[in-house]
């Protein structure tokens, strides 16, 4: 993979956090807005703020897990047991039973 394409394919990754921004910078532009007093424009700008951190956010972690996922998938039997082993060790030494999800 190059390292234009490989930019490009992360790019689209973040489409939903780049697809949020427009309408958040027309709500501000808008004349309703324009009206808000200031303290109510903060509050808006927080939120839209904390919603595209969370979107950001969970794009990353989408878009590492499917990194992830392609390394996994080249591993042979064996080393998916030993990376498996060091996982519950590492779970029993801590107490962390982390990440849950299906079958885990």
């Amino acid at each position: 993979m190059t390292g234009a394409y490989a930019a490009a394919t992360a790019a689209d990754s973040f489409d939903r956090a780049v697809s949020f921004f427009p309408p958040l910078v027309c709500d501000l532009s808008s004349p309703e807005t324009l009206h808000l007093p200031h303290e109510r424009v903060e509050e808006s700008v927080e939120e839209g703020a904390r919603q595209l951190g969370r979107l950001l956010s969970q794009d990353h972690f989408d878009l590492r897990a499917e990194k992830e996922e392609v390394r996994l998938s080249t591993l042979d039997a064996d080393a998916r047991a030993v990376l498996a082993d060091s996982r519950t060790a590492w779970r029993r030494a801590t107490g962390v039973n982390w990440p849950r999800g299906p079958g885990r």
